[in-house]
């Protein structure tokens, strides 16, 4: 019996563009590697997953990131009791030129993509880079950076500046 070669195909946007998942991807992505373990049990050759949420460029630069670290050791997965917070001022080298390279909306996009795949190493890289783009801002300027729009009146939110005064001394 001659064993079959699966591939996987992401349909990628509103127009279905279709993306060919690499080895080091489907390596990397928890979710990738269920649907080739639910091909293999229905015996499938070609799987198609629909990532309509996520552009062709987003996906793409999943890829490349999974290409440049397909050789790099296995993550390990700790227990969530043991879970060590990365420190994010620690950053690979290609890892930082690469996200630099970026805007921050597409790190956005990178980050929800790497969470929907499974690709925890590369969620703990977009992590990082956006804590860096929080350190040493206010609160408004954190509010300016993340295009946050205020729930509050300006009545309320002076009364909030009042109430927490102890607040302001923070930023």
């Amino acid at each position: 019996m001659s064993k079959t070669t699966l591939s996987i195909t992401l349909l990628c946007g509103e127009d279905k563009q279709p993306v060919v998942a690499t080895s080091s991807l489907i390596n990397f992505s928890n979710t990738l590697k269920s649907c080739l373990e639910d091909a293999q049990e229905g015996q499938s050759e070609i799987i198609t997953l629909p990532l309509s949420s996520f552009a062709p460029e987003d996906i793409k630069h999943v890829i490349e990131w999974c290409d440049h670290h397909q050789h790099d050791p296995p993550h390990a997965e700790e227990p969530f009791e043991q879970y060590q917070q990365p420190d994010p001022t620690i950053f690979d080298v290609w890892d930082k030129e690469w996200i630099r390279s970026m805007d921050k909306f597409s790190i956005y996009a990178l980050m929800e993509a790497a969470n929907f795949l499974e690709i925890t190493p590369l969620l703990e890289t977009c992590a990082k880079a956006i804590a860096n783009m929080m350190t040493n801002k206010t609160y408004l300027q954190l509010r300016e950076e993340f295009q946050v729009e205020t729930d509050y009146t300006p009545e309320e939110e002076e009364h909030l500046k009042n109430t927490l005064k102890w607040a302001q001394d923070l930023s």
